[in-house]
Formats: C-alpha cells, sequence, structure tokens
C-alpha cells in the first residue's frame, strides 16, 4: 500500500529573523553595507559649486542709494544685475540647499549627526530667508530704477520704504542663520576625520569671513567665497572614503 507524502508545512520564521535582514557570508547585513547613491555622492560636488557661485555674485557692487541714488538707479537697471540676482543669488540659495543634503547623508551615522543636521538646517534657513531679500532686490529694484530714470515722483522715498527696518531685519536673521549654520555644519565635517579636521575649520573661516567683510570690506566676500569653493572640493572628494572607512573600521 503506497503512502501518499504529507505536505509540507511552511517553516515559520521567527518574529527577530523576519524583522532583521539575513547576514551576508562575510557577516554583514545586506541593510549595513548599503551606501549613498551615486545621485548623492554626486550632490557633494555641488557644495565647491555653491562656493564659485557665491564668488561670482560678489564680482560687482551696486552704488549706495543713500549716498548715490542716480548711480545707484543706473546699476539696478542693467541686465547684469538682473542675472546676477537670479542666476547666482537665488540660484546658489537653491545649489547649496540641494548639497547639504548630499553632506547630512554622509553625516547621518556618524559621531557628529547630530551637529551635522543642525548645521545643515540652520543654512538652508539661512538660504530661505536670504531669498526673500533676494527676490525683493530680483524683481523690485530694477522697477525702481526705471522710473527713477524716468523721472517718476517719490521714487527715492519708495525706495526707503522697500528697504527699511523690516527688510534689514530679515537680511540680519538670514546672516544670523548662516554663521550659525557655518560654525555647527564646518564643526560636524570636522570631527568626522582626521583629514577633515582641517577642512572643517576652513570651512567655518571662510562663511564667517564671506558674511563679516560684506559689510566692512566687500572683496574679501570674493576671496572667502573662492576659499569655501577650494576647500569644499576636499570635502566633496573626503567625505565619502572617510565615512565609509570610519563605517568598515565599527563593524
Amino acid at each position: 500500500m503506497t503512502t501518499e507524502p504529507a505536505t509540507r508545512q511552511p517553516t515559520a520564521v521567527p518574529i527577530h529573523e523576519a524583522a532583521y535582514p539575513e547576514p551576508h557570508s562575510n557577516g554583514r547585513s545586506r541593510q549595513s553595507s548599503a551606501r549613498p547613491s551615486r545621485l548623492v555622492r554626486a550632490g557633494l560636488w555641488l557644495l565647491p559649486t555653491y562656493g564659485v557661485m557665491l564668488a561670482l555674485s560678489t564680482l560687482s557692487h551696486q552704488p549706495s542709494f543713500r549716498s548715490d541714488f542716480p548711480a545707484y538707479a543706473r546699476y539696478i537697471t542693467t541686465d547684469t544685475f538682473l542675472a546676477s540676482h537670479l542666476a547666482l543669488s537665488i540660484g546658489s540659495a537653491v545649489v547649496g540647499s540641494i548639497a547639504l543634503l548630499s553632506v547630512v547623508v554622509y553625516l547621518a551615522t556618524g559621531r557628529a549627526a547630530t551637529a551635522g543636521y543642525l548645521g545643515a538646517a540652520f543654512t538652508v534657513a539661512a538660504n530661505v530667508t536670504s531669498t526673500s531679500v533676494f527676490g525683493a532686490a530680483a524683481f523690485a529694484q530694477p522697477a525702481i530704477g526705471r522710473a527713477y530714470l524716468a523721472g517718476t515722483d517719490g521714487v527715492v522715498e519708495l525706495n526707503s520704504d522697500i528697504y527699511g527696518p523690516t527688510l534689514d531685519t530679515t537680511a540680519g536673521i538670514g546672516i544670523l542663520l548662516f554663521i550659525l549654520g557655518g560654525l555647527i555644519l564646518g564643526t560636524a565635517i570636522a570631527r568626522t576625520s582626521r583629514g577633515l579636521r582641517w577642512m572643517g575649520i576652513v570651512y567655518v573661516l571662510a562663511m564667517v569671513a564671506f558674511l563679516v567683510t560684506g559689510v566692512f570690506a566687500p572683496v574679501g566676500q570674493t576671496v572667502s567665497a573662492a576659499a569655501l569653493a577650494a576647500v569644499s572640493v576636499g570635502v566633496a572628494w573626503r567625505l565619502p572614503r572617510d565615512t565609509r572607512v570610519r563605517g568598515e573600521a565599527r563593524r
């Protein structure tokens, strides 16, 4: 008499085995061996691009509307002024914010994860805040300049109303956020590895100098932004390597 084989019941998988990925033969889990994608790595190279755009945006400076309004009106009606604010000032805020997303991804699992997140958050907040000021310049100032050159009455007063205490306060908040973000993010980069230590320090100094020299010595903005771009090349190159080596050493 032939006996039918018993139907094989599926083996239940313990909850703890289902919750965690199966290790590879070398002892690492599939999850822990994952690395940031190529797109994230490419995003790091937007950080030096950000510095270059900041440097280019400071190559020329508008005359003061308080001391020479006619020269100010002529300058703000040029195509160069409009292109600089749209492509470089506002554009650099976009590029810089995207670059910071990649930086945070690489810092997320390290000992400076919290500092990296806070530094990036403050810098992105600064970019958003300052973009409102750049937007006023890009869209309102050319109209103000054209109206003044056409002989319209009350333009000087209108310009003073736009560039009054409210806008000055907004710009000041943006500068403060930039300084805080630069200090914290640069510190996070410096804490990542010995090779990145001096790069993080230069990042802090360049970011602070860019904001401070804009008030006292505008040419210093171009120099400090160029320094920021240069050190960011090193950060974009070393950060993936050093975070990978550190991660492998912990396993």
